[in-house]
């Protein structure tokens, strides 16, 4: 089968190999920098704030020193690879010109540079002392620890490792709902949650973090404790009501918390932290703590290791922030500030960075624009975002409002993870609910004041691994999303996706539009319901693609997507568009439920109160592993504009149609064309296996941007057109195949 790229598409691809070259051009700018004004050079290990910097034997020492610099076009700034800058934050607030830009970047004493220079927010940690029961605590306050965590902190690393801090329950407590414990009751008018388990000790205090819908996960903070009760801050709001009966929770930051090996605690009333080893008191400077540092002005709220812009004041142009290793820091990695003044950033390019382990955002490119001029708002335009790793952020690992900006090749995986999550959790304010939806999500894009930012983004080539949430998340419009990995979105939280879109409640007022998602392959969309209520722990609940609320105009494109547990590709609520040339293998998983999991390869259907959704279905490989996953799902054959040429495949049970409006009822191929006209040329199954039995199918799939040659051994296959295929078989990029292994 052949799928011919719309005009669209095409201009998409042609756009991004322009690209390419557009961005490999800009490898120059290091060499053109030095050729041009003044580099200065950087070192933690040999240089003193009393040089001039530069030269390599006269390097500056401090970050503190380099935010000092006045910096013109041309200029550079260069670190020293190997060494470490812990503890201060780098601002950049100064612009170049398109031709001249600055560069912060590095050097090296040979051609290469084998350990990137090290911006990192922990500081060592000193003065361990016995508290009791294998607890021992450090004054933050004294000793040597004094003077250099004024406001605490919210991260502990023992030999470079992120410690888990201390929660109840534990994770692995098989008692509990993979640590989460349940709520007997809620009493709203108290503001209290009952437990009956909950330890009878005094939990005033600690935060506790629950789970209000399978997709949100609240924080709240204890006032007061009592005998199996907890009463909270803010009254917590499960399914949009004041009874959070039966919705699960964990509490950390508490001292109670303390009975695991590397569980840890820090008091901000005393400024002391406490960690729970049978090992001894640690030695001095073994660990250390995520700092909390403050802004230079007090609503300079956004922060991390380095920040691009003045808060309420210049933005920045024309820079390049080239080849940091940043880690540990309390709040993000690289920032815009809080809020800019006229303009928001532009041209800028974040290349070749590694970001670790930061407690809020990996890349946030957002800033409020005060005094606004020209109708820019929120996060830039003209941005490069590329070949970036970010691992383990709490909250996103990259978090965009930018228009017309490219994020290609970046890796992103380990985020919002519940073994992670500090006092903050994944980033949700104490009295917020539904509004942090998003956290958690691998990429999370978005528009503010209609349609003023947000758009004309390319994302490409990105590589996102177990994101708490979606993969990448969006409420803009005109954006391309094409040829991304994305495996295990929904690692920690439920109905979401691999790719997710949501707009808002008509289309007159729609913000996700007219995008593009083209040949990503997206594998095991989790959708982990541990913490929800029983009638919501089944099935899984994790798409491939899902397209809601009156988004309208999507191209879906040439995507892979396997094993997703809920639907492959999901439109609903009113949205419209193309599902085209996709391979959709074994989605729908009703993994340990009792019923048929309603979901499947493909659903387009409508919310009942407001019919509309509407869908161009052609060319696509629908294909079940288990007897109970459909094909297709749909409200009525009103909701398919037209389908056909497509491979309808499952060999487990005929009737792998569904429809539900007037009544529910499943149909085999034959009577899905007799009741929806459709489907004219498409294929069905052309052979039979019995419900349980191992599929004879695979999928193989080539994630990369080479031709890929698969090995098929001395087995014999059948393609879907019941042709033999022996030796081996060649993929081309981010394509995939679904093979037939011969009895």
């Amino acid at each position: 089968m052949m799928y011919r790229w719309s005009k669209e598409v095409l201009r998409a691809i042609f756009f991004l190999l322009t690209l390419s070259v557009m961005v490999g051009s800009v490898l120059f700018y290091k060499d053109l920098a030095e050729a041009a004004n003044k580099t200065y050079y950087v070192s933690g290990s040999s240089g003193n704030d009393a040089f001039d910097g530069l030269t390599v034997q006269t390097p500056l020492k401090s970050i503190t020193r380099v935010n000092e610099l006045q910096l013109f076009e041309g200029d550079s700034v260069l670190f020293k690879c190997g060494d470490t800058w812990q503890g201060e934050m780098l601002r950049i607030e100064h612009s170049g010109t398109e031709n001249n830009p600055i560069l912060f970047g590095y050097y090296s004493d040979n051609d290469r540079c084998n350990v990137k220079p090290v911006i990192s927010g922990s500081l060592p940690l000193a003065g361990w002392t016995s508290y009791s029961n294998n607890i021992y605590v450090a004054n933050l306050s004294s000793g040597d620890n004094a003077g250099k965590f004024a406001n605490g902190i919210n991260q502990l690393f023992k030999n470079g490792e992120r410690l888990m801090l201390g929660r109840w329950p534990n994770l692995d407590d098989d008692a509990y709902d993979n640590g989460y414990t349940i709520a007997d009751g809620h009493d709203a008018a108290a503001v209290q949650i009952i437990d009956n388990e909950l330890p009878a000790m005094d939990w005033t205090g600690a935060v506790m973090h629950m789970k209000g819908r399978q997709w949100y996960i609240m924080n709240r903070e204890v006032e007061i404790s009592g005998t199996g009760t907890l009463t909270l801050n803010v009254n917590p709001v499960c399914l949009n009501t004041y009874d959070c009966t039966g919705w699960g929770y964990f509490i950390n930051s508490h001292l109670n918390t303390l009975d695991r090996e590397g569980e840890w605690y820090y008091d901000s009333n005393t400024n002391h932290v406490y960690l729970y080893t049978l090992q001894g008191p640690p030695a001095d400077n073994t660990l250390e703590g995520s700092v909390i540092i403050e802004g230079k002005h007090e609503y300079d709220t956004t922060l991390g290791g380095i920040i691009v812009g003045e808060t309420s004041l210049s933005e920045v142009s024309n820079v390049i922030i080239d080849g940091f290793h940043i880690k540990n820091w309390f709040d993000n990695g690289i920032t815009t500030p809080t809020s800019l003044e006229i303009n928001d950033n532009s041209n800028l390019i974040i290349r070749n960075n590694r970001i670790d382990d930061v407690n809020g955002i990996g890349i946030n490119l957002r800033s409020a624009i005060w005094n606004l001029d020209g109708g820019k708002i929120l996060g830039g335009e003209n941005i490069t975002v590329r070949n970036n790793e970010i691992n383990g952020p709490n909250e996103y690992g990259i978090q965009t409002y930018t228009i017309n900006s490219f994020f290609l090749d970046n890796k992103i995986k380990n985020i919002g993870l519940i073994e992670n999550l500090g006092r903050d959790g994944m980033g949700c304010e104490f009295d917020q609910d539904e509004a942090c939806t998003p956290n958690g999500s691998g990429i999370l894009l978005s528009t503010h004041h209609g349609v003023n930012s947000g758009y004309g983004n390319v994302f490409s080539g990105n590589h996102l691994q177990r994101i708490g949430y979606t993969g990448i998340e969006q409420y803009a419009p005109e954006n391309v999303i094409i040829r991304n990995l994305i495996e295990e979105p929904c690692h920690a939280k439920a109905d979401c996706s691999g790719i997710h879109a949501y707009s808002e409640d008509s289309f007159e007022y729609s913000t996700v539009y007219d995008a593009i998602i083209a040949e990503n392959i997206i594998i095991d969309s989790i959708g982990n319901t541990d913490g929800c209520r029983y009638d919501y722990k089944l099935p899984l609940f994790g798409f491939g693609i899902n397209f809601e609320h009156y988004s309208r105009n999507m191209k879906v494109t040439g995507n892979t997507i396997i094993n997703s547990n809920a639907a492959g590709i999901l439109f609903w609520w009113r949205s419209t568009g193309t599902i085209a040339g996709n391979t959709l293998y074994g989605n729908g998983a009703s993994e340990a439920s009792e019923y048929r999991s309603a979901n499947g390869q493909i659903e387009v259907w409508d919310d009942d109160s407001d019919p509309g959704t509407e869908a161009t279905v052609v060319d696509n490989i629908l294909f079940a592993t288990e007897y109970d996953q459909y094909l297709l799902k749909v409200t009525s054959s009103d909701n398919i504009l037209f389908a056909d040429n497509n491979y309808y495949f499952n060999p487990f049970e005929e009737s792998a149609f569904h429809i539900t409006s007037p009544n529910y009822r499943d149909l085999t191929f034959a009577q899905w064309r007799d009741y929806s006209g459709q489907d004219a040329n498409s294929i069905t199954t052309w052979y039979k296996q019995s419900p349980g039995e191992e599929p004879l199918s695979e999928i193989f799939y080539n994630a990369s941007n080479t031709l890929r040659t698969i090995d098929l051994g001395n087995d014999i296959y059948y393609d879907l057109d019941q042709n033999m295929i022996t030796g081996s078989i060649d993929l081309s990029p981010y394509k995939s195949r679904i093979l037939i292994k011969s009895r």
